[in-house]
């Protein structure tokens, strides 16, 4: 499955050229940097980096609509099953990269501004975690349902209700220290364990839909 998984990740930046990517790192940076009190920081690991580590789903299935990518997997010696997961893997491999930013510029943040306790950090570190996966999920699993076109439209409304959930948040002064100040434990072991069950839900989903396809 390891080759399936680099077939993926190889296609995918063959679609999205180096400076692309390199361009939204610097857009991310300068967020961070020119945003103070800690909104940039937020902006950049809740909803920017989460929502361009669902970008691959899109990409893979705009060049399946070119060059038949999918149809081609389906010619090599290796089940749907192997192929669903090795989307879902390189998935999340592209996404680590992201998260690797994520865990830069939290570090570069406590070491300079000091916006957040230690464990406010933490928490941040996981809950962009958790965002990122979910999209990701929720993304490839339209990939597997729709055409190239369904799957773009899915994946700017949900990109348009993340940023509306966050306007509102920052508008309304929502109260994210009462939520913090709960058990962390009961918090986030809640928070990771529905993240997970949203990942299986969607693999398994994303499962069925392939086998059907013909």
């Amino acid at each position: 499955m390891s080759g399936l998984v680099m077939a993926d990740r190889l296609a995918y930046r063959r679609r999205m050229s180096a400076f692309s990517r390199y361009f939204s790192y610097i857009i991310c940076v300068a967020t961070f940097l020119l945003i103070p009190k800690g909104i940039g920081l937020t902006l950049v690991t809740l909803l920017i980096l989460p929502m361009g580590a669902a970008n691959l789903p899109v990409m893979i299935k705009e060049i399946d609509s070119g060059q038949a990518y999918t149809r081609y997997l389906l010619t090599l010696p290796c089940s749907r099953k192997e192929i669903v997961q090795s989307r879902f893997c390189a998935s999340f491999l592209d996404g680590l990269q992201d998260m690797a930013l994520v865990v830069l510029l939290l570090v570069i943040d406590a070491l300079w501004r000091h916006t957040f306790t230690p464990l406010g950090y933490l928490q941040l570190g996981l809950a962009s975690l958790m965002i990122g996966l979910i999209y990701m999920a929720m993304n490839l699993v339209v990939s597997f349902l729709g055409n190239v076109t369904v799957t773009s439209v899915f994946y700017m409304i949900s990109v348009l209700a993340g940023m509306a959930v966050y306007i509102l948040a920052v508008w309304l002064d929502a109260p994210v220290e009462r939520l913090l100040s709960l058990n962390p434990l009961l918090l986030w072991g809640g928070c990771l364990t529905l993240t997970v069950l949203i990942v299986l839900v969607c693999y398994g989903i994303s499962l069925k839909l392939f086998e059907r396809r013909r």
